[in-house]
Parts: structure tokens; sequence; C-alpha cells
């Protein structure tokens, strides 16, 4: 645990937990309808949405405005569980959410995401060049420099609504800063199930001893001091069951 969280804990550099507060179209503020698209995550987007006209005519609605009012309870539980694993050793811990998150307090603090990475990294943070083998997509994770016999891109297998189970891949990334001076890291998936399993894992001494493990083999014998780590997460009624490491890529700086 001290090897893995040694960035965080080994500076008096203060920390935000920052959690996702996806962007839903309040419809109807009286009457409390509200809309959320997935794959829509800006009021641009939205505005122009073919399927938000659509519900917005259906219900006969002239109100058309954004609301980051709700977030997903996975969100307070991953927080929680950061919470519960680092205070002791971080006096000076917050949570934010990511909209209130500056570019400032971002370049200041350590921080760390609980989410889905497009709200935050594409908007928020232009790091140091390291390039990230590993990227999120809507339908998993996107491999793009596979090595013989992996996969182009890891896809999530999983129904909605009522059961919520399946097969989702989570990404844990551990970037610098805007400045290169403080630590970003990063628990993204598809499903909150997903970067969930990915905060536990991370905050399991029992997981932790192995994963530590792989890293050092990634970094070549040393931890690495950037890297990124692949898992796959069954879940059930959004509750992860099993959680397996996948792989990890040591991040390194092009060479000049």
């Amino acid at each position: 645990m001290e090897d893995l969280w040694r960035p965080f804990i080994a500076t008096g550099r203060p920390t935000i937990v920052a959690i996702e507060d996806p962007l839903f179209v309040e419809l109807d503020g009286k009457k409390g309808v509200y809309y959320r698209d997935k794959t829509l995550n800006n009021w641009q987007d939205i505005s122009n949405s073919p399927s938000v006209q659509a519900v917005r005519g259906a219900i006969k609605s002239n109100e058309l405005a954004p609301s980051r009012y709700y977030t997903a309870f996975g969100e307070v539980d991953a927080s929680f569980l950061i919470a519960k694993t680092l205070g002791a050793r971080i006096p000076n811990l917050a949570v934010v959410k990511t909209t209130d998150l500056s570019i400032r307090q971002l370049a200041d603090n350590n921080v760390i995401f609980v989410g889905l990475e497009n709200l935050f990294f594409t908007d928020k943070i232009q790091a140091a060049p390291l390039e990230t083998p590993l990227e999120p997509v809507h339908e998993g994770i996107r491999n793009l420099h596979p090595a013989p016999g992996e996969p182009s891109l890891f896809a999530d297998d999983y129904s909605t609504a009522p059961k919520e189970e399946g097969t989702a891949y989570a990404l844990v990334s551990h970037l610098p800063g805007p400045l290169g001076g403080n630590e970003i890291e990063s628990f993204t998936s598809s499903r909150s199930a997903g970067y969930v399993a990915a905060v536990k894992a991370f905050t399991n001494p029992d997981f932790v001893r192995d994963l530590v493990g792989k890293l050092r083999q990634a970094g070549r014998g040393q931890m690495p001091r950037y890297y990124q780590v692949l898992l796959k997460v069954k879940f059930s009624a959004e509750e992860p069951t099993e959680i397996t490491y996948v792989m990890a890529r040591e991040l390194r700086y092009p060479s000049k």
C-alpha cells in the first residue's frame, strides 16, 4: 500500500477527490422531469441532439436547461473508500464535483478522479506529453498498441436494466498534472461498477500486494512513476462480484 500510494502520501500537497457530476437536461423543473444521455456530455451536443428534441416534444416542454443536480451512488461509494484509505495519511483531503474543479486547483493539488474519463480529461487536463496506450471509449477500453495476442479493443459485455449485470473493463491511469509537479490518478469505466471495483482493488491490501509486483514487472524491476492498469470486472445488480488484473503499462516521456 505504501508503494502504490506513496506519490500522494509522501508530500505536503493537498489531495482533491473529484467525483463525476453528469450533465442532465432539465425539461420541467417544477415536475422534476430530467433527461440523461450518457453519450452527451457538453451543452452544445445536447442542444443539437435529435433525441433531446424528441423527448422535449413528447412531453410538450418549452424548458431546456443544464442541470448537474444528481450523481451516482458509485461515486459516493468510491470517494468513501478513498477517504477511508488515505484520510489518516493526508490531513488535507477534500471532495469536489468535477465541474467545480478549476485549472488552478488541478495544477496546485494532487487529484484523484472517479467517473467517466471523457467528462474530465478531455476538457480539464492537458498534461505533460505522456503517451497513454490504453484509452477509454464508449464500447470499453481501446488498446492502441496491442502486443501479439492482445485485442485492439477490450469490449464491455453487459445487460442494462433490470438485471444490470455482465462484464466491464476499468482503467486506472496515474499521470502528471498540467505542469508536471503534481499527481493525477483516474479510476474510469463505462459502468459505475467498473470504477468502483477499481477503487476497491486499489484500496485492498491483498489485491495491492499482487498488483505492485506486476507494476514492478512493467517498470523493469522498479515501481513505475506513471502507469496505466487495466482491470476486468464482473458485476451483478451494478455490484462488483469479481475483479481480475489484465495488464499494466508503464508510461514514459518521449525520447528527445
